[in-house]
């Protein structure tokens, strides 16, 4: 991953419950992400209010994934 050019960021397993690693990528260094997000302090971050989300076990990413109705 990194030798394509990819920065990757750890997260701990309290991170992981709150769904940090669930972001949207909508830009080059551009992300939309849960609110509390500190890990991403070089990125342009769009933080949002997901509490309602999470507590399904779903995120932003989770949230945006295309939908297909026939």
């Amino acid at each position: 991953v990194k030798k394509k050019g990819f920065n990757i960021i750890e997260i701990d397993e309290n991170e992981a419950k709150m769904q940090l690693g669930n972001f949207l990528t909508i830009d080059d260094g551009k992300i939309i992400s849960p609110k509390y997000s500190r890990k991403f302090r070089e990125l342009d971050v769009i933080e949002v209010n997901v509490e309602n989300l999470t507590g399904g076990n779903g995120g932003i990413h989770c949230m945006t994934g295309v939908v297909r109705r026939g």
